[in-house]
């Protein structure tokens, strides 16, 4: 199963968490800020993939593969740190409810 996380494009103004987009890109992530139990899972994983929201005229979209390389425990909540791995703007295949920040599909992009 391939393990997706659900983060807001970066210009939206609404983001319920604090993410690190690369050089200000909208498509290669350098952290995230998650619940514990999502960074557990990253680790668990090893291999991330993003699903990031449309927003405006930008389309919701699959943008990278990533590798966990650090995860710091803040609190409640966690820092987790990646690699990118590849860039891929694929089409995403689930349609996240509101407030769902992750999901697993079988097939991988």
């Amino acid at each position: 199963m391939a393990f997706y996380v659900v983060l807001h494009h970066p210009r939206d103004p609404h983001q319920p968490w604090a993410n690190a987009w690369r050089r200000g890109t909208d498509d290669e992530v350098e952290a995230i800020t998650t619940t514990r139990a999502i960074a557990q899972r990253c680790r668990q994983e090893g291999t991330v993939y993003v699903h990031r929201c449309g927003f405006e005229r930008t389309p919701p979209a699959v943008v990278c593969e990533l590798e966990v390389t650090r995860i710091d425990a803040l609190g409640t909540s966690a820092i987790v740190s990646f690699r990118v791995l590849r860039k891929l703007h694929a089409a995403p295949s689930v349609v996240p409810g509101p407030g769902q920040n992750y999901y697993e599909v079988s097939e991988i992009p």
